[in-house]
């Protein structure tokens, strides 16, 4: 990867896996500033720092790092299967998330 393919933060214009494109782009889309983060057992991939876990978007599955003032979030891994909320039709990657959602069901999309 050469610095044309990143942005300011070290992201790539894209992962090859689908969760963590999925994981950036839920960050953006509510106003998070996702980065590239190096973390514990050889984590690689994208990250992002919040002061309170409700701030994430829980669409990918993501396991944190508490940093003392705030966590870093970064997603746990590859999508295998996404869930669709029955209410309001939106996908998550983690069933038991997409459960929460509405109460209305989930179907495997």
């Amino acid at each position: 990867m050469n610095d044309e393919d990143e942005d300011d933060n070290g992201l790539p214009k894209s992962y090859d896996n689908p969760a963590y494109d999925k994981f950036v782009e839920d960050c953006l889309s509510v106003g998070l500033d996702p980065y590239h983060y190096r973390g514990r057992n050889y984590y690689e991939g994208p990250g992002v720092n919040v002061d309170y876990p409700d701030e994430l978007p829980n669409t990918v599955p993501c396991q944190r790092d508490s940093m003392g003032m705030g966590f870093v979030f970064y997603p746990t891994g590859a999508l295998s299967r996404t869930y669709e909320c029955r209410g309001c039709q939106r996908e998550f990657g983690d069933r038991r998330i997409a459960k929460k959602c509405c109460n209305a069901g989930v179907a495997v999309v």
